[in-house]
């Protein structure tokens, strides 16, 4: 095995989160190397909102990226395709068009759009409390959860947890089903409404930031400032898996056998790769996904077809999430079956392509019902970022667990400082 390199951090998984974590430590005065994990599934990439949130603006602002952020948006925000078995429409981010879309497209449902989208403006901002940065994750300890619980309780939107159904009304509720999926929820609107979708619909009901290159464009503006904050980005190698002794990870082992030392290591992801990481991983349960890509024919395009969109097969069935990009069209979806794609747009030549299963995270028992895992993982110096802990909230759910993931790593690690 090659000679160990030793840092004080090492970010596993160059996704949004983990640069911004690798970003702000380095920022940190931190020794930090950003290195991709081996095999590791594609993760669902929900629209990047949430730019307004304050959390997102103080972490810009260590940064000093709040002038390249604005330099890199483009036009008026997104609209959201919804496609339902009857009919089909787009939401505009502007609330006085948006509702006049509502009002034609689901006319005689004006009482039960009132009662649910008033709702989402009523409680979709009451978080920001929280998710300001001004209070701190808990980590291990009752004491911790007991100060978090505290502070959720002065929350208003905590009053909607397993309390409140969205409603009952089908077409309304399959409306809000295709809204989630394409922020990259498996969440079933028949169900209680959760903090965590309502915040999402407050995000994506105002419209989805344009950004020159989307998430990727962002990702490389971040990368770019990390490297110039002296951190570094090892390209040519990924990580295989974790040396791990008494409950601490000593060090990381790449796919061609070099060992890293680490204080701190950051997953950008979450316990599906921690479970490739580490042998001994407590069992990570996953339900399953199926996406599929479709090539168009040149000038095939769907022109009523914009990207997002939330799409309906079957009055009951589940929602399924379209990405529309030139002559590609890519759908994914919860469960086994093929969606009828002559629902959705009528090709006149469409090839399939091959159909790959994907993992969804699975809902946990945290009482947010807004994070899937907490930052804190099994191991004493191993952290969690990214949409696997907390998904569908874009660019405010990255930089809010990036924040704390920093904070954390502050605390339980190095001390040799650059």
């Amino acid at each position: 095995m090659a000679a160990a390199e030793h840092f004080d951090v090492v970010v596993v998984g160059r996704s949004l989160a983990g640069l911004l974590t690798a970003a702000l430590l380095a920022r940190r005065k931190f020794r930090v190397l950003a290195i991709d994990c081996a095999g590791a599934p594609p993760l669902e990439r929900p629209p990047l909102f949430g730019d307004t949130a304050r959390l997102v603006m103080r972490v810009l602002d260590e940064l000093g990226l709040q002038h390249d952020l604005r330099t890199r948006l483009e036009g008026p925000w997104k609209p959201v395709t919804v496609a339902l078995p009857d009919r089909r429409f787009v939401l505009p981010a502007d609330e006085t068009a948006r509702g006049r879309e509502l009002g034609e497209v689901l006319s005689g449902r004006v009482d039960a759009l009132l009662d649910v989208f008033g709702r989402i403006e009523r409680y979709g901002p009451s978080l920001d409390p929280l998710l300001g940065g001004d209070v701190e994750l808990p980590e291990v300890g009752w004491r911790a959860r007991r100060a978090w619980n505290r502070a959720w309780e002065d929350v208003a939107a905590a009053r909607l947890v397993e309390r409140i159904r969205w409603t009952d009304d089908p077409l309304v509720r399959a409306t809000l089903r295709a809204l989630l999926r394409v922020a990259g929820h498996t969440d079933d609107a028949a169900g209680p409404m959760t903090v965590r979708t309502v915040r999402t619909l407050w995000h994506l009901t105002h419209g989805i930031v344009p950004m020159r290159g989307g998430r990727a464009g962002f990702a490389r503006m971040v990368s770019e400032k990390f490297d110039v904050l002296g951190g570094q980005i090892d390209g040519r190698r990924s990580a295989e898996a974790l040396q791990v002794r008494r409950k601490k990870v000593e060090a990381l082992i790449t796919a061609d056998g070099k060992q890293i030392g680490a204080d701190v290591v950051v997953l950008a992801g979450g316990q599906p790769d921690l479970a490739r990481l580490w042998s001994d991983a407590p069992p990570f349960e996953s339900v399953g996904g199926r996406r599929m890509g479709l090539r168009v024919a040149e000038g095939d395009r769907p022109v009523d077809l914009r990207d997002p969109c939330g799409w309906i097969p079957d009055d009951d069935g589940p929602a399924h999430l379209v990405r529309v990009s030139g002559d590609r069209v890519v759908v994914s979806w919860v469960g086994r079956g093929t969606p009828p794609m002559a629902r959705l747009a009528p090709f006149a030549r469409m090839h399939h392509a091959e159909t790959q299963s994907v993992p969804y995270p699975v809902p946990g028992d945290d009482p947010l019902a807004l994070l899937e895992h907490p930052i804190r993982g099994p191991l004493k110096n191993l952290l969690y970022v990214g949409e696997w802990i907390m998904p569908g909230l874009g660019l405010e759910g990255a930089c809010f667990t990036a924040w704390h993931a920093a904070a954390a790593a502050e605390r339980i690690g190095p001390r040799r400082r650059r």
